[in-house]
């Protein structure tokens, strides 16, 4: 075994070494000491790794049981086991245990799964898991709801398993149904069950609760895990099979319509049952202006003062003369609607009482048009107009060519989309977006959704600035194309060209038409690294061309050819896969790979820079995103394994798909299009997305097998609806149904506070904890914004962070209440800046600092970074004179200036920083992810590192001296479970070791009961016991729910007052007075080495 960290403690904890093995597992820890006083050294030997059980020499897992060993021994060797067990037990509610339950365990951080099934007698164990603090455990039993470790019905609130330290037992589930509704699906007259197979969907508008459930073989469906206090859930089967009606429940009988289903409460003893008739049927036909049928065209009817509804899609051909037919419709008076992008909208009203046949509609395009005029546009030259819908992407064009007069253009075909873009690129003159921007980003969007457009003028200026040089490929390479970049000093995209290298080298090039200026020039080859003018690797390194004044001529670029990356993507039944994109990517690189495998699957990647955190990901068409890993492929990056560059065998292996399929409705079961569905499951660390077809419908088809998927409907920023999400879903599924309810809209205008001024291309950002939100949106030419489909709550927050161009404040206001529809006022005050330069103590630039800029008074902190030659600016600062401007870097001294007003010039000279280092460990090895803090009394501050897996943490940046005397730092170690260690008087340079140690003399323990004496019963409630030192909240445990009502808190100190506080739902928090009863005030004084008997004052379990 390579790569293991081997460490040699004395038996006095006083010396620390060691080494890692080597590829055949061999290791030498060199320089120890063998003798002390003319005493022989005795050292423990032990591994202690995340991936692998905590171990010493010889097979010892404990201190006490290890064999010493001196300096200068051989064959200490270890036998390392690959990993732990997780057991316990399932029972249902009564106590019974439960045969056949799966439970499984996944860890987040290190990407492994297991499972188990219950034996006869109810337990299970979960073999050889690898090593992970992590593992989330879940039971999965028929008729029940997924019931995560210990009690939680969600992965967010379950208890995460560590086995790191060994073997892991009790891990018990007592599972229930909780809140059930259920009932028979039937036909007709109610006389025949509807059988296996028919979808029925349960929702709550209140709490946007939304579940499905199928029918058994005898037409039974049933819901279980519903919240049992939730009072408005609604039944309804939609018409997802064109057979029948859509139906709700009312207890008087089924109900047609979502305004007539009756709201209801869970019971497991009644029993709501629906009918399902056959409704009655429109069909007809959908042609083109040239009689020419339409397919994929949505086409509905809507009832008359009614919610009822029905949809189809036309189809490419005749069926009984008809290309559509709307089916499950109750008589009435019917609006039949199409509703398409490309077509103008057309009505028709028909009386239903009868199967209708013969409503055809025939179709006219849009035709919508943007006229306007060129000028400026000399002879010889000439321009490119792309137009595009920014919801569509549709993409027309047309070329223009310069004849020294005004140019009137025209582009027809165009259809009622409210947000077109026109950009103009030219090789002679200058790109643009309209309105005379340079930026798509800053384009006026052009309405055509209820007119054509004129007067929509483009004029373009004399451009005589030129860009050129040569491009030298490497000897042998192979034809190839490459794409020169060019973008103004503000990182605006500018213009582009293509060179294509088939033999000669170098190859010219020379780009036209370009302003005077300051430019970044790049280049882009198909095979290779691509880099910036002057030889630079990332933009912040490159070198702005100045053609202020000239054009310039010698902007050269050499290709390297860079490292590679192949391999071969199959099937699961080991066929090769064609199309599939490879990329390569690295965090510490801007050069990356990209392929495409061949028809035998074998992908060539090229370009990568000498990076050693490359990752590979391979994208295919319905499938989630696949990451390399030598122990098989992983669907999250972050438990990706880096790859050797020029490695030849990085290979992937698809698994066996499965599909999850469903609809997305409004409440009035009117089908939802563009409505993005998210699918995450916490067994693979996956996020995957589709969209919405014009009927509704979505489909996840290339998913990997597995029970704990979670859906959520996102409707685009515009839409008005609110999002939903569906958990606990198994693969395969095809009976997913979302309904969404409208929300709220939060709407109002941007201005200026100086002269009310509207602020138009503004980016407003409004976000929610409690309701998940995260949306953006832009004002328009007016200062309006518009946020809708908002859920009720009182924690919305908006923030505004203006261009640095604007030279206004950001913005931030906080507890925005929405229970309604509510328009705001927003102005912006002006900004200022403060700047500066950084250099070191021998007055050299230094480059990359990052430089923050805080003030409490207006409670914000905005940051620059410096640039190549040492200057920032921070921007958009608002007014105050108390802010704290602080250096950050990484091997200086961290510097800061307070009192500082906006508008200051600060400047910054740092001085190199030393280190403080060392190792943390325990009575049972090296402990990983304690925090050790450096602090200055004299300096007045404090810095921190965390303990890797090898107990080794590094504190760097210290100042060494002041006033020319050395600095003392007092160490502090914060290891959770153990109480705080101090070491004074330390100073730069030094190697300072923490040996932990804890016992009962570091343990408050007792009991918890109700008022009656009671204690807490076997499977009761979360009640946490917290501890407080002089009145501040310390740390916190859980009580056992295993009927014993005990707890203990470690991590405490000897002779020190602590204070004892317990809470539990349903009952007051209440402190501990001297004698263990519940109190609201007057705390009681407990040292540890104690047992405390707390009673609540009141209240039973």
């Amino acid at each position: 075994m390579a790569n293991i960290w081997v460490t040699a403690i004395s038996d006095d904890f006083e010396l620390i070494d060691g080494a890692l093995t080597n590829g055949s597992g061999d290791y030498s820890i060199c320089g120890l000491i063998a003798e002390k006083n003319s005493l022989t050294i005795n050292y423990m030997v032990l591994i202690s790794s995340s991936d692998y059980p905590f171990i010493l020499y010889n097979q010892a897992n404990t201190l006490q049981d290890a064999t010493l060993v001196t300096a200068g021994q051989e064959n200490i060797n270890f036998d390392m086991k690959t990993g732990t067990n997780i057991s316990g037990s399932v029972r249902d509610s009564s106590g019974n245990f439960m045969a056949g339950v799966t439970v499984r365990a996944t860890s987040a951080s290190k990407g492994t799964r297991g499972s188990a099934v219950t034996d006869a007698s109810g337990y299970y164990t979960i073999a050889n898991l690898t090593l992970a603090k992590d593992y989330l455990l879940k039971a999965d039993a028929i008729d029940y709801p997924i019931l995560y470790y210990p009690d939680s019905q969600t992965p967010e609130n379950a208890e995460r398993v560590d086995n790191s330290s060994g073997d892991v037992s009790h891990i018990n589930f007592v599972l229930q149904k909780h809140g059930v509704i259920k009932g028979y699906v039937k036909f007709y007259d109610a006389s025949q069950s509807a059988g296996a197979g028919y979808w029925v969907t349960v929702f709550s508008p209140a709490q946007q609760i939304v579940k499905n459930a199928v029918t058994d073989h005898q037409g039974m469906y049933e819901f279980y895990g519903l919240d049992e206090n939730v009072s408005d859930y609604i039944i309804s089967m939609s018409n997802t099979l064109n057979e029948f009606m859509p139906v709700y429940y009312n207890s008087q009988g089924t109900v047609y319509t979502y305004r007539e289903a009756e709201p209801i409460q869970p019971s497991e003893n009644i029993f709501r049952n629906l009918i399902l008739t056959t409704g009655y049927s429109i069909s007809g036909k959908i042609i083109d202006s040239n009689n020419e049928l339409l397919s994929n065209i949505l086409i509905y009817a809507v009832k008359t003062n009614s919610s009822a509804w029905g949809y189809a899609n036309s189809k490419s051909l005749l069926t009984d003369n008809h290309n559509y037919q709307i089916t499950g419709l109750p008589p009435g008076t019917y609006d039949v609607w199409i509703t398409d992008d490309l077509y103008l909208k057309q009505h028709k009203t028909i009386t239903l009482s009868d199967n209708i046949q013969g409503i055809d509609f025939q179709l006219y395009s849009y035709n919508r048009s943007i006229s306007g005029t060129i000028s400026g546009l000399r002879t010889g030259q000439s321009i490119h107009l792309w137009i595009y819908s920014m919801s569509n992407f549709s993409v027309k064009s047309k070329t223009i060519n310069g004849t020294g007069n005004d140019i009137t253009y025209e582009i027809n075909g165009l259809s009622g989309f409210s947000d077109y873009v026109i950009e103009l690129i030219s090789s002679d003159v200058p790109y643009q977006v309209y309105n005379n921007q340079k930026n798509k980003d800053d384009a006026d969007l052009i309405d055509l959704s209820a007119e054509s457009k004129t007067d929509i003028d483009f004029h373009v200026e004399p451009a005589s600035i030129k860009l050129s040089g040569a491009i030298t490929f490497p000897t042998g390479s192979a034809s190839q194309y490459v794409w020169i970049d060019v973008l103004d000093s503000q990182k605006n995209w500018v213009k582009g060209s293509s060179v294509y290298y088939s033999s000669a080298s170098p190859v010219t090039y020379e780009i036209t038409g370009l302003e005077k200026g300051m430019y970044f020039v790049s280049i882009w080859p198909t095979m290779g690294k691509h880099l910036y003018f002057d030889h630079a690797e990332t933009i912040s390194d490159a070198t702005l061309i100045n053609a202020t004044q000239n054009s310039v001529n010698d902007i050269h670029f050499s290709i390297d050819l860079g490292y590679t990356i192949s391999g071969r993507v199959l099937d699961y039944n080991g066929n090769p896969i064609s199309g599939v994109e490879i990329d390569v990517t690295s965090d510490k690189s801007d050069n990356w790979g990209f392929a495409t495998t061949n028809s035998e699957g074998y992908y060539f990647a090229q370009g990568m820079d000498d990076r050693d955190d490359y990752l590979v990901r391979a994208s295919r068409d319905n499938f989630p995103a696949l990451y390399y890993s030598s122990n098989g492929a992983v669907m999250n990056a972050s438990l990706a394994e880096p790859v050797v560059l020029n490695s030849t065998d990085i290979n992937f292996t698809y698994y066996a798909p499965e599909t999850i399929s469903g609809t997305v409705v409004n409440t009035d079961g009117q089908p939802l299009y563009d409505i993005r569905v998210d699918s995450s499951s916490e067994t693979y660390q996956l996020e995957h997305y589709c969209f919405t077809d014009s009927d509704g419908s979505f489909t996840f088809s290339g998913l990997p097998s597995a029970t704990d998927y979670i859906l959520t409907a996102v409707p685009p920023n515009h839409s008005t609806y609110q999002g939903q999400s569906i958990s606990n879903i198994s693969t395969p599924n095809s009976g997913i149904s979302f309904i969404l309810s409208a929300g709220y809209t939060l709407s109002g205008v941007l201005s200026s506070e100086n002269d009310g001024t509207p602020m138009s291309k503004i980016y407003i950002t409004l976000s929610s904890l409690s309701t998940d939100i995260y949306n953006r949106v832009k004002t328009d030419s007016r200062g309006e914004f518009e946020f809708t489909g908002l859920s009720a709550s009182d924690d919305y927050a908006i923030t505004i962070i203006p261009p640095a161009s604007t030279n206004y404040a950001n913005y931030q206001e906080t507890g925005i209440q929405i229970t309604q529809d509510k328009t705001i006022a927003i102005e912006l005050q002006s900004a200022l800046t403060i700047s500066g330069y950084v250099k070191d103590s021998q007055n050299t630039p230094v480059a990359n600092i990052l430089i923050t800029a805080a003030s409490q008074e207006k409670d914000i902190m905005e940051n620059a970074t410096s640039n190549a030659d040492g200057t920032y600016t921070i921007y958009n600062l608002p007014y105050a004179n108390d802010y704290v401007v602080t250096a950050r870097p990484d091997d200086y001294v961290k510097q800061s200036f307070s009192q500082q007003s906006a508008g200051s010039i600060v400047n910054f000279t740092l001085n190199h920083g030393g280190r403080i280092s060392g190792y943390v460990t325990t009575s049972t090895g090296v402990f990983n992810g304690a925090t050790v803090e450096a602090c200055s009394s004299v300096l007045n501050t404090c810095q921190s590192d965390t303990t890797d897996q090898n107990g080794y943490y590094e504190i760097t940046s210290l100042q060494q001296s002041w006033n020319g005397s050395l600095v003392d730092y007092v160490l502090t170690v914060y290891a959770a479970g153990y109480p705080n260690m101090t070491a004074p008087q330390k100073q730069v340079g030094d190697s300072v070791n923490f040996t932990l140690t804890k016992g009962t003399e570091n343990e408050l323990s007792g009991t918890v009961s109700d008022s009656s004496g009671a204690l807490l019963p076997e499977k009761g409630k979360t009640v946490w016991v917290k501890v407080y030192k002089n009145g501040k909240y310390f740390t916190k445990t859980k009580v056992k729910t295993d009927g014993s009502g005990e707890f203990t808190v470690t991590g405490l100190s000897p002779g020190i007052n602590y204070q004892v506080k317990v809470s539990a739902p349903g009952f007051d928090q209440e402190w501990a007075d001297t004698n263990g009863l519940g109190t609201l005030v007057n705390p009681g004084e407990f040292t540890t080495n104690n047992e405390i008997s707390f009673r609540f004052s009141s209240g039973l379990w």
